[in-house]
C-alpha cells in the first residue's frame, strides 16, 4: 500500500506520518552533519508535529543544537506567560 507523505509528498509504505517524521529526523541530522545550524532551527521550528515529539528528538541529537533549541523554547515560554500576563493587567484595568 503505498501512500504520499502529508508533509513531503513523498512515496511511502508507512501509515499515517511515520514516514514525515523520519524525513524530517534525517533532514535535521543532514543539516546538522553540514553544519548548517541555521537551517535545522528554521525546520525545526516550522514543522507542526507536536511539541513534545520534536523535543525528544532534539534531545537525542544533543550537543549544541539541543542547547540552542532549549534556550529558544524557553524564550518563547517566557514571552508568552509575560503576555498573558500583561494581557491579564489591562482586563483588571479595563473593567476597575
Amino acid at each position: 500500500m503505498n501512500n504520499n507523505c502529508s508533509k513531503y509528498g513523498a512515496e511511502t509504505n508507512y501509515d499515517g506520518d511515520l514516514h514525515c517524521r523520519e524525513i524530517f529526523i534525517g533532514e535535521i541530522k543532514k543539516l546538522l552533519l553540514l553544519n548548517d545550524f541555521k537551517k535545522a532551527r528554521v525546520l525545526y521550528f516550522a514543522e507542526s508535529f507536536d511539541i513534545t515529539w520534536k523535543e525528544k528528538v532534539v534531545s537525542l541529537v544533543g550537543g549544541n543544537f539541543e542547547q540552542q533549541i532549549s534556550a529558544e523554547l524557553r524564550e518563547i515560554d517566557i514571552k508568552e506567560r509575560h503576555r498573558i500576563y500583561l494581557n491579564s493587567l489591562y482586563k483588571v484595568v479595563w473593567f476597575v
